[in-house]
């Protein structure tokens, strides 16, 4: 159900943005591109930092088992 609800949200934006960008001068979207990736950057710095401060609690046993299947799953996705 979850999933499904996502995935309505998703559709619903896809189309407003559609809706949007049609509107909108190359300027303003490249504008708008580069902050959504200023955002996303940063966002993800902040995560790295978040993970870095717990994991860092965990044992070293555990914080290893973790980092391998970090590693393992991105290279599934390379």
């Amino acid at each position: 159900m979850l999933n499904d609800n996502r995935s309505d949200i998703d559709i619903e934006l896809k189309e407003r943005l559609e809706s949007e960008f049609a509107s909108l001068s190359p300027e303003v979207i490249n504008e708008f591109m580069h902050d959504l990736e200023t955002a996303v950057q940063q966002h993800r710095r902040h995560m790295a930092a978040k993970a870095a401060a717990l994991i860092s609690e965990l044992p070293q046993s555990k914080r290893h088992q973790l980092l391998q299947k970090l590693f393992k799953i991105r290279e599934a996705k390379s």
